[in-house]
C-alpha cells in the first residue's frame, strides 16, 4: 500500500479539529490534532493520536496530563498556528489561553476535555493515547471547524 494514496483518500474522511495542549514546569506546549473520538462514558475516556515527531508529544508523556480544545469554526487561524504555520516556541505568543495543571484551554473552543493519560500506545508514525478524562469545559454552541481534503473549513463549505 502506497502511503500517498492512503492519506488522499483518508482526506474524504471529514473530522471535527482539536488542539491537544499540556504542559511541563508552567511551560505550554500544543499541535493541532483531528485524530481525537471518544472511547467511553463509564468511565470518561477519550482517545487521540498523535504523530510521535509532533513537537509536544514527549511533553504529553512527561506530563501525563493533557488538554483536548474542540475548535469552532472562528478557530481556524489557531488551527493553522498549531500545525506548524508558527513555530512550536512562538505558538503560544501574543494568544489568550488559561493555563491549568493538565495544559492550556481555549476559552473560545467549543469543549475541553482535561485528562490524566491512562495508557499510551506506539503505533506506526503515532502515539495513541487513552485519555481519562477528568474535567470538560463548555462554551456557547456554535458550528464545529472541520478538516476535509486537506483543508480547514466550516459545515457549510464542507
Amino acid at each position: 500500500m502506497n502511503p500517498i494514496d492512503f492519506r488522499t483518500g483518508m482526506r474524504q474522511l471529514a473530522s471535527g479539529v482539536a488542539i491537544i495542549t499540556t504542559a511541563v514546569d508552567g511551560k505550554p506546549f500544543g499541535l493541532t490534532a483531528t485524530a481525537v473520538t471518544s472511547l467511553s462514558d463509564t468511565p470518561p475516556a477519550l482517545i487521540a493520536c498523535v504523530n510521535r515527531n509532533a513537537s509536544a508529544h514527549d511533553r504529553i508523556l512527561e506530563s501525563r496530563r493533557f488538554c483536548v480544545n474542540i475548535l469552532s469554526e472562528e478557530q481556524q487561524a489557531l488551527a493553522r498556528r498549531f500545525s506548524g504555520a508558527v513555530p512550536p516556541e512562538r505558538r503560544f505568543d501574543e494568544i489568550e489561553y488559561v493555563l491549568s495543571a493538565h495544559g492550556v484551554r481555549f476559552e473560545e473552543s467549543l469543549v475541553c476535555f482535561s485528562c490524566v493519560l491512562g495508557k499510551s500506545e506506539e503505533y506506526g508514525t503515532h502515539s495513541i493515547l487513552i485519555g481519562s478524562v477528568e474535567d470538560v469545559v463548555q462554551a456557547e454552541e456554535r458550528p464545529p471547524l472541520i478538516y476535509l481534503r486537506g483543508s480547514f473549513g466550516s459545515v457549510q463549505t464542507a
